[in-house]
């Protein structure tokens, strides 16, 4: 995207992170970015159960998915069907994102 900037990439966690808190539950993780430009986007478990486990992590990131592939950015490009969570993050400019349970272990994916 043309106008991903730092601002877009911060703009998105605060979207994301207010649309958890709107849920009327507790979030069960937390996203938040890093770096000078927030390129680095880290999601860290909060609850013992939605991260135990890496499958379970990448289950979160399916999710995710589903939520990517609801804007219209995507709908106008005809492309919901086709596109990630990890397009999307490479689209706002994020080069890497990291997931957690906050305890035990750390996975990095590198996007290209």
């Amino acid at each position: 995207m043309e106008n991903a900037s730092r601002e877009v990439r911060i703009g998105y966690i605060v979207a994301q992170t207010n649309g958890q808190h709107g849920r009327g539950f507790p979030p069960r993780y937390a996203m938040f970015a890093k770096g000078d430009d927030a390129e680095k986007m880290i999601i860290v478990g909060l609850d013992q159960h939605s991260f135990a486990t890496l499958l379970r992590a990448r289950g979160v990131l399916a999710q995710l998915t589903v939520e990517a592939r609801t804007p219209v950015l995507f709908r106008n490009l005809a492309v919901e069907d086709l596109f990630t969570f990890f397009d999307l993050a490479r689209m706002l400019g994020f080069a890497r994102i990291t997931i957690s349970d906050g305890r035990n272990y750390a996975h990095r994916v590198d996007l290209r």
